[in-house]
């Protein structure tokens, strides 16, 4: 209590914030755990997306050019390829997202569809170990 001032002065004290269950989740990174021989570089990447989105399809372009026209299948060849990247992207960073919430380095294909169906909506989760 300060008199001259006619006012009171309180004194708070705070207790350490305890983590949540998803700060902890925050807290794991899989590519610190990661055990990886040769990884790739960026060029090799860029190389393998593209044999993976071109792949034996490449064939039959001339004759998608020839039913759609140049300015169809430029346009169509572009607005294709802008989409399966993004499929790409969500596909990488599910991937992560799942490997953090499971604390595991790294998860297959089918690990990954698997994981996602088990921690998705709930009607979905009866499909996550179908075999």
């Amino acid at each position: 209590y300060d008199p001259s001032r006619k006012s009171n002065i309180y004194v708070l004290e705070l207790e350490e914030k305890k983590k949540s269950v998803q700060e902890y989740e925050e807290d794991y990174n899989p590519y610190d755990h990661r055990d990886v021989t040769h990884p790739t570089t960026s060029w090799e990447t860029l190389l393998h997306l593209l044999k993976g989105s071109l792949g034996t399809g490449i064939l039959a372009m001339p004759k998608a050019f020839y039913h759609a026209g140049y300015g169809v299948g430029i346009v169509a060849t572009i607005i294709i390829g802008i989409f399966c990247t993004y499929c790409m992207r969500i596909l990488v960073s599910s991937e992560y997202e799942l490997c953090k919430r499971k604390k595991v380095a790294s998860l297959s294909y089918p690990a990954t569809a698997e994981a996602a169906l088990s921690e998705g909506p709930a009607p979905f989760r009866r499909f996550a170990k179908a075999s």
